[in-house]
């Protein structure tokens, strides 16, 4: 139950979790039919560098706890698709375990 309810929860009060979802919730997407998208280029700047994909994986604390080799499965996932990879500083990896992985 306590990992359950740590990857399902937010910390705290949760009220960065809540006001993050209330801020979702207000995106709308604008649908665009017949158009001509054969090769769209989700390409984006962030972080100084030019990436493949407008995200990237966000730290998950204990991930290797859930999963064996979870935090290098979750950067080596990262590094094949070129985007960056957050470690937690609650991770079960070290950064050593991390550059030998990808």
């Amino acid at each position: 139950k306590l990992f359950f309810d740590y990857i399902d929860g937010g910390s705290f009060s949760e009220e960065t979790y809540r006001r993050n979802r209330d801020d979702f919730s207000l995106l709308q997407l604008r649908q665009n039919v017949l158009g001509n998208y054969a090769e769209p280029d989700l390409a984006t700047e962030y972080l100084g560098r030019r990436h493949p994909l407008p995200f990237m994986l966000g730290p998950v604390g204990f991930l290797g706890l859930y999963t064996r080799n979870g935090e290098q499965k979750a950067a080596c996932a990262a590094d094949a698709a070129g985007i960056p990879f957050c470690l937690s500083t609650f991770s079960i990896a070290s950064l050593a375990d991390l550059r030998q992985a990808t």
